[in-house]
């Protein structure tokens, strides 16, 4: 153990040095952002169907409201759009700094386009959970997003953020689990 890490110099001008054992790049490089589907709005109804994830269903404390969610039939839904347990899901239009994780009582669910999901690939899912939720990481996110009434941000656009974290999954998951 050692109280005080060791740094190394940022490749980034506005972060100066981190900690040794970490690496900085884009979001890319440790999680996917999927972009949800299309569904066809003739398809929506209110009672019977799968519930559909949309902006108005992330909810500001990190959760989902699926109460008064449209549905649509369990046959218009292709499989790789189900949400899972654990899921992290973020806006992609307007309220673009909402996310939340899918909780077992939200299922079945699915993503609807303007919502992502994200697949971690070298990150462990409650260290990427503080990431999203990092003001750098909102600042970015809002800097690079589009429009004027309505803010809307890509896939692309969130992978291309800049991070920083622990190559160890172990020392992520540490970090996560005293945050």
């Amino acid at each position: 153990y050692q109280p005080y890490p060791e740094y190394n110099n940022s490749s980034y001008s506005w972060m100066a040095k981190i900690p040794s054992g970490w690496l900085n790049g884009p979001l890319k490089r440790i999680a996917y952002l999927q972009a949800g589907f299309a569904f066809k709005g003739d398809t929506f109804n209110s009672s019977e169907g799968v519930p559909i994830v949309r902006m108005n269903n992330i909810l500001n404390s990190g959760g989902l409201s699926l109460d008064d969610a449209v549905r649509v039939p369990e046959i218009d839904v292709k499989p790789e759009f189900y949400l899972a347990t654990g899921d992290i899901v973020m806006g992609m239009s307007g309220s673009i700094e909402n996310i939340a994780k899918v909780q077992g009582d939200d299922l079945p669910c699915a993503l609807n386009q303007r919502v992502g999901r994200f697949f971690l690939r070298a990150v462990d899912d409650g260290f990427l959970w503080y990431i999203i939720q990092s003001n750098g990481f909102k600042q970015q996110v809002s800097l690079a997003a589009t429009g004027t009434a309505q803010l809307n941000i890509s896939s692309d656009q969130v992978g291309n953020t800049l991070v920083s974290w622990p190559v160890s999954l172990l020392e992520q998951n540490i970090i996560a689990a005293f945050l």
